[in-house]
């Protein structure tokens, strides 16, 4: 079985579309397919229809819409009735949905999910769960039973942080990375560890 990804796009905290990944929930890959959506955004964010604007950011990761939701936009909208979209090739490249019933399965699939939150595109804020989580690093060292010399990697390459991962900026988020995949464990100021799930 794979690790599920829920790639969501929201404006004012509505779904406006969201793409499973069979494959993707895992810290990396997450992140590659979130920057990818993000840099759609950024690069058009002139475009004034919201939903338009999310359905071809996910198009950009690979994703790709079956029939009954290209029925469901075409329905819904004259202008979308004229426009091409994206078929789904496989669950591994991602599965685009923009129904309320098919953006609620990917949902309840997910095993990992990252927000994009697009209120103002030149301002995308995201959410993102795509992490091992641990409760405190006495809970961490113990679940784990490290050995000596575990604990003294685990300890040298812990740092604190205040990342709120319900709100990060593109800035926090490319850090927060980077910090992840470089090896670190982060101890938020709750004590949470975080650290890459992968």
């Amino acid at each position: 079985m794979g690790q599920r990804l829920n790639l969501e796009i929201r404006k004012k905290n509505k779904v406006l579309a969201n793409s499973y990944y069979h494959w993707s929930a895992y810290t990396g890959s997450a992140y590659e397919i979130a920057k990818i959506a993000i840099g759609y955004i950024q690069d058009h964010k002139d475009e004034t229809d919201s939903r338009l604007l999310a359905i071809r950011a996910l198009e950009e990761t690979g994703a790709g819409c079956e029939e009954d939701d290209i029925n469901f936009l075409k329905d819904l909208n004259i202008k979308y009735s004229q426009l091409d979209f994206k078929k789904c090739v496989s669950r591994n490249e991602g599965i685009l949905s923009v129904s309320p019933s098919t953006i609620k399965s990917t949902q309840d699939w997910a095993e990992g999910t990252c927000v994009l939150e697009i209120e103002d595109p030149t301002d995308i804020r995201i959410n993102f769960d795509v992490l091992g989580f641990w409760d405190s690093k006495e809970y961490y060292e113990t679940e784990c039973d490290l050995t000596d010399e575990e604990k003294k990697s685990f300890e040298a390459n812990l740092v604190s942080d205040s990342f709120d991962l319900n709100n990060l900026s593109i800035a926090d988020f490319d850090d927060l990375i980077k910090l992840i995949m470089e090896g670190k464990y982060i101890e938020l100021p709750d004590k949470t560890i975080l650290c890459e799930l992968g």
